[in-house]
């Protein structure tokens, strides 16, 4: 990563000084491109302009057309988090329609999680 353009997603639960201490490195000093929108620093990333750490969930399309890669995948620790919950009113617990919606979205989930 050192030499590299680090491209940060300000509102990122997990960032560059997190991953290079997970990584027993030092994190060197970030300066440069910074966005509030992961589409935006992956898109940043997709043109060669950097590097960039994000959900491989959201940078999906783009790993699948080769646009982007994970140049380190194998060779350092990944830093694992859960970043969105499904929510809604107590009161709405027991409707079938939100059960089955909860119900569908886990399954895509699960699902989904297999491929990555």
């Amino acid at each position: 990563m050192f030499g590299q353009v680090l491209i940060r997603s300000e509102v990122k639960k997990v960032q560059w000084h997190q991953w290079f201490a997970a990584n027993g490195l030092e994190a060197p000093a970030i300066y440069g491109m910074r966005f509030d929108r992961s589409f935006l620093a992956i898109a940043m990333a997709s043109s060669g302009l950097g590097v960039t750490l994000e959900s491989t969930r959201l940078a999906e399309r783009e790993i699948e057309t080769g646009r982007l890669v994970a140049p380190l995948a194998g060779r350092s620790v990944d830093i694992r988090y859960v970043g969105h919950h499904l929510v809604f009113p107590r009161a709405n617990r027991q409707r079938r329609a939100v059960r089955a919606f909860a119900d569908w979205i886990m399954s895509e989930l699960d699902r989904t999680t297999t491929r990555l």
